[in-house]
């Protein structure tokens, strides 16, 4: 059974309303991660708004969304899905960088903002792939 159930309801709630629940949850990690280690926002959020993160760093952080949305609901066949995932995390990392460029911190409008793009670039690839 998904969180929630999630998956036996897709079809009833509206594919953008799963998605954006499931983008925010991913924000969320993400966010929680960076908000509560200074020193990984001091270092790799500060330098610049693409941050220099190692590529296996990268792959590992796209592959643990990757599976949490997966296992929460049912996407259409996505071509190279590896890569969507991995540009969905340098959305949301890029914009916690600029976030904290702007703010001196990582704070509540990162995470807005994080979820708003990474939502309309997931819609866009799955209404792609429909």
């Amino acid at each position: 059974q998904a969180e929630d159930g999630i998956r036996d309801l897709v079809r009833s709630r509206g594919l953008g309303d799963v998605y954006k629940r499931q983008i925010l949850r991913c924000v969320e990690i993400l966010y929680d991660y960076f908000h509560e280690n200074e020193a990984s926002q001091l270092i790799i959020l500060q330098n610049t708004v693409t941050p220099p993160v190692h590529a296996s760093v990268i792959n590992k952080l796209s592959a643990n969304i990757q599976s949490f949305v997966e296992s929460n609901i049912k996407l259409p066949g996505m071509y190279n899905k590896d890569g969507i995932y991995r540009v969905l995390t340098q959305i949301i990392i890029s914009i916690f960088s600029l976030n904290v460029k702007e703010s001196n911190a990582l704070n509540e409008t990162g995470k807005i903002e994080a979820h708003r793009a990474g939502h309309a670039y997931m819609l866009n690839w799955v209404n792609q792939s429909s």
